[in-house]
C-alpha cells in the first residue's frame, strides 16, 4: 500500500531505494522475503517476483519485479541545481539509448521492441493521466532521443551530412552530385524500411 516502508529483503537491510531494487532485480522468479513498516507496525511476508527484462550494456538481461514504485517528494529547485539535474537525467536517457541501439546492431534486442507514433501516443495518453510534469518528462525523454538519432551518421540524417563533409574534408575535394544523390537515396530507403518495421509493429500492438 501507499506509505508502505521497506525496512529488508530476504534479512537484507534497506538504507536507498537503489538497494532494494537491486536485491529485487538479482532474484527473477524467486520468492524473497520482505520486511515493512505500514502505519508503525513491522509487517513480514513472502513474495514471489515476476520476471521481466532490463537492457545492460546492449544485452538483455532477465530481471525480478514486484510491481512497486517510490514514493516522490516534490521540492523546488535553484536554476543551477536544475540544469545539473538536467544535464545528468540527459547523459543517463543517452547511455541507456546508445545500449538499446548497441544491442539491436548486435543482434542481442530484438527490432520487434522498436516502437513509433502509435506506441508514442499510447504511452503519452498514459503518461498525461499521471500528471503534467509526468507528461513533460516524456516530452523531454522523446526530444533527447529524436536529437541522439538525428546525429547518427545515416545518410539523410544530419549525422549524414557531417559523415559526407569529414569525407570531403579528407579527400581534399568536393563529392560529385551524383555520388551524393546516391548515397541520399540509400539513405532514403534504409529510414524507410526502418519506418515501415517500426508501423508494422505498433499495428501489431494493437490488435
Amino acid at each position: 500500500e501507499m506509505n508502505d516502508l521497506i525496512v529488508s529483503i530476504n534479512d537484507n537491510a534497506i538504507i536507498e531505494w537503489t538497494d532494494m531494487t537491486a536485491l529485487i532485480h538479482e532474484n527473477p522468479n524467486t520468492r524473497i522475503k520482505i520486511n515493512w513498516i505500514r502505519n508503525g507496525l513491522s509487517m513480514s511476508d513472502s513474495i514471489t517476483t515476476t520476471l521481466g527484462e532490463q537492457i545492460k550494456d546492449g544485452i538483455p538481461i532477465k530481471v525480478g519485479l514486484i510491481g512497486i514504485g517510490p514514493k516522490i517528494h516534490m521540492r523546488k529547485a535553484s536554476i543551477i541545481e536544475s540544469l545539473f539535474t538536467g544535464f545528468e537525467r540527459t547523459k543517463t536517457w543517452i547511455v541507456m539509448m546508445m545500449s538499446t541501439l548497441g544491442g539491436l546492431l548486435t543482434g542481442h534486442v530484438s527490432i520487434d521492441e522498436m516502437g513509433g507514433p502509435v506506441m508514442i501516443a499510447k504511452i503519452a495518453g498514459e503518461t498525461a493521466s499521471v500528471g503534467f510534469s509526468a507528461l513533460l518528462g516524456l516530452m523531454a525523454f522523446l526530444s533527447v532521443n529524436l536529437g541522439l538519432v538525428n546525429i547518427l551518421p545515416i545518410p539523410g540524417l544530419d549525422g549524414g551530412h557531417v559523415v559526407i563533409a569529414l569525407i570531403e574534408g579528407l579527400l581534399g575535394k568536393e563529392l560529385s552530385l551524383k555520388v551524393k544523390m546516391g548515397i541520399q537515396q540509400i539513405g532514403i530507403l534504409l529510414l524507410m524500411f526502418i519506418f515501415i518495421i517500426i508501423m508494422i509493429n505498433d499495428i501489431s500492438r494493437l490488435f
